[in-house]
Formats: structure tokens, C-alpha cells, sequence
């Protein structure tokens, strides 16, 4: 049986107001390398992730839905599935729905509004710009993944994280405010699937189901993993969760959109709000804000209007 854990957090109007000037707040890069026996299961000790992998909510006057997965991986940037989001993005925009992230560390939740979404047109994959709307202290620790371009080997072990919700929807209290995610407790599940990588489709799968750079994993995956975060036996992201395929036997396959066409999307947001003054790009970041194994594997030209980007992909081998 699994084991259910409910999520509540507070959420403040001012993040850093406990911060003073001249304070310091460290952004840190986290690796994952597997530590896990089993094929699939659950995680008991969340705060190993220390906040990178993110549960997506969404919230009405009335519900929360805990609907997908994210994975951190800039400053206050993270990633998720296009199809976590699409479903509901008429509600954000016509301002009936608000979108959060919640991620668990070792000092507590930790909670994100989402300020910004950009879409990769051509893949499954969103950018999400955030703002953290949880109390953080002088010398408190944010963290995200590394990535990498390498594409894992046919037989190589990978592994997928991703929550899945209790019920399909959680109660929010008659009064709260009206961007404030967590009124009511959250019962979810961390899950894993590990197994090996069987098939590549390093442009697209189909034209018409996957028709992006994708990779077929021997292993299952359940609904609200979707978006979670893919490693490779070093703890590097190597991409997201896109579908899987349920069977009776309940055994998979998973496919994985692969991370390299993300790296040159130009998405804004970010916090805090001075570090991304301009929109920009994973590629583009610092390599101090943003650790990408095999960057020399990209190349790009984008448009006059900035609007559209050609990338090329040399695959990476160490």
C-alpha cells in the first residue's frame, strides 16, 4: 500500500522580508544518482529532493487539483509536461484558475506561484517562470537540477519521479486568498519507475502522438507523474515524463521527451525578479545559474523576431 503524506504550507506576501540587506540566499545544483533497489515504488523520505521536484496545482474558487509534476532547474525556473497545462490554461487565462508549485525540502514546503508560462510549440515540454511565495531566512538554500544533453544508451538504466494525488480534486476552506494554494491539505504520493532505455526517436516518435524527440523506457508510470523528472544513473536530468502506455500487466513502456529542445527556449520569469531583467534561455544562462553537461552538443539561430529558433543537436557522448 502506499504511503499517503499531506502537504500544508503558508504563503506570505514578501518571500525575503526576513532577509536583510546585504543578505545572502545560495542557489545550489543537485544531483540524483540512483540509490534504489526496486523497479517501481514509493518514496518515503521526500526531502531528498530538498524542493527540485515539483508537484503542479491548480486551484479554483472552491478545488485544488494536484495535476502533474515539475523539476526545477534554474534560478526559480522549472519544467514540465505542455499537456499538464493545456487542459486548463483557458481558466488561467480568463483568471477562473491560478497555477502554483510545491516542493518538499528538508526546512518544509516550499511553495511558487507561477508567473510566466512558455510553451515549446513543437514538443511536450513548458518553461515556468516562479516567484516563491514561502518565508525563506538569510542563508536558506534553493536548489535545482543538472542536465544534460546526453542521450542514455539503448540498455541504460534511467529512473522517473513524479507525484500522484489521492483524489482528483481537494477542498479549499470558504475563506482564503484568492492565490493562496495550500487552504487545505494535499494527499499525495511520491512514485519512481526505473528500467531501461529500449528505443530512441531522436526527432519524433509519430507524427501525429509524439512527434518530438522522445525516448522508450521498459517501465510504468502513472497518471500525475506526468512532467516528473527523468535521471540517468548519474542524478542528470536527461528529460520529462511525457505518456506511458497502461496495460494489464501494467508494465509500460514510458516515454520520455528528451530535455535539448527546451535548452533554447526564450521564457521569462524567474526570481528574484533582477536576475532575469530580460527573457533569455537555459543555453543562454550563466553557466553558474544554469549546469549543462555537453552544451557544445547546441547549436541555434533564432529569428529576427525572436518568435522561432532553429536547433541543431549533435549527440553527445562522453
Amino acid at each position: 500500500m502506499h504511503e499517503l503524506i499531506k502537504l500544508t504550507g503558508t504563503v506570505v506576501d514578501d518571500s525575503a522580508e526576513r532577509i536583510p540587506i546585504g543578505g545572502v540566499i545560495t542557489f545550489a545544483k543537485l544531483l540524483f544518482p540512483f540509490q534504489i533497489q526496486e523497479a517501481n515504488s514509493w518514496i518515503k523520505n521526500w526531502n531528498v529532493f530538498e524542493g527540485v521536484l515539483l508537484g503542479v496545482v491548480f486551484s479554483d474558487a472552491e478545488w485544488l487539483y494536484l495535476e502533474g509534476s515539475a523539476v526545477m532547474v534554474g534560478p526559480s525556473i522549472a519544467i514540465t509536461a505542455k499537456h499538464v497545462i493545456e487542459a486548463r490554461f483557458s481558466g488561467i487565462a480568463e483568471g477562473l484558475e491560478n497555477m502554483h508549485c510545491i516542493g518538499i525540502t528538508s526546512l518544509g514546503l516550499q511553495m511558487w506561484a507561477v508567473k510566466k508560462v512558455t510553451y515549446c510549440l513543437e514538443n511536450d515540454l513548458a518553461m515556468l517562470g516562479l516567484e516563491l511565495i514561502s518565508a525563506i531566512d538569510e542563508g536558506d538554500t534553493l536548489n535545482q537540477s543538472i542536465i544534460t544533453t546526453k542521450v542514455p544508451e539503448i540498455g541504460e538504466n534511467v529512473i522517473i519521479y513524479g507525484f500522484k494525488a489521492a483524489d482528483n480534486r481537494f477542498q479549499r476552506e470558504s475563506i482564503c486568498k484568492p492565490y493562496e494554494p495550500m487552504s487545505k491539505p494535499i494527499e499525495n504520493m511520491l512514485l519512481f519507475s526505473q528500467g531501461k532505455v529500449t528505443q530512441h526517436f531522436l526527432t519524433q516518435r509519430d507524427s501525429f502522438l509524439m512527434p518530438w524527440p522522445v525516448i522508450e523506457v521498459d517501465c510504468p508510470s502513472w497518471g500525475g507523474m506526468s512532467g516528473g523528472p527523468v535521471f540517468n544513473h548519474e542524478g542528470r536530468l536527461i528529460g520529462l515524463l511525457s505518456s506511458s502506455i497502461e496495460t494489464a500487466s501494467n508494465d509500460g513502456p514510458s516515454y520520455v521527451s528528451l530535455i535539448y529542445p527546451a535548452l533554447t527556449m526564450v521564457f521569462e520569469g524567474g526570481w528574484p525578479a533582477p536576475l532575469f531583467k530580460n527573457p533569455t534561455s537555459l543555453l543562454e544562462l550563466d553557466p553558474r545559474a544554469c549546469e549543462i553537461e555537453g552544451r557544445e552538443a547546441l547549436s541555434f539561430v533564432r529569428s529576427e523576431d525572436g518568435k522561432s529558433c532553429h536547433t541543431v543537436y549533435s549527440p553527445f557522448k562522453k
